[in-house]
């Protein structure tokens, strides 16, 4: 992935307000050609849905392969293999979902990118077209600038 360019218009944020929506429709073109370029291509990134199609395919395979490996003999005085068996897959996930937490908290942080990506692509869009629309000689004045 390219290195990404920091634009004061890209927002670590949702709160989509008309003073920001304002300070992008008065940047310069090539200013609002660069974000809007950079928030689709951050909208459209789906590599975080890969990644996590992946890992849960890793982890199910593991206790699909695992689960019968962790054979339990039953000891006198326990009770018998089939309640110990389940409850030995069943801390095996445990253990793994601990083990990939960090993982999972860095695909709910991407996704959270994602969506604020696409909430301000949609915002700029929408103000980019209102302005085009005014009418006055102040619109004028916008129009052939931007």
């Amino acid at each position: 992935m390219a290195p990404k360019r920091h634009h004061p218009h890209i927002h670590d944020d949702s709160d989509v307000s008309s003073k920001r929506l304002t300070a992008f429709a008065l940047e310069d073109r090539d200013v609002q050609t660069a974000v809007l370029a950079e928030l689709r291509a951050m909208s459209a990134d789906e590599s975080n849905a890969l990644s996590l199609t992946f890992a849960s395919l890793v982890v199910a395979v593991l206790l699909v392969v695992a689960g019968p490996l962790m054979t339990v003999k039953v000891m006198p005085g326990l009770p018998s293999s089939w309640l110990i068996q389940p409850l030995v897959v069943v801390v095996a996930a445990v253990v793994l979902i601990i083990a990939l937490s960090p993982m999972i908290v860095f695909f709910v942080k991407e996704q959270k990118r994602r969506e604020r990506a696409f909430v301000w692509l949609g915002a700029y869009q929408d103000e980019l077209a209102r302005r085009h629309r005014l009418r006055g000689s102040k619109a004028r004045r916008w129009q052939r600038a931007h």
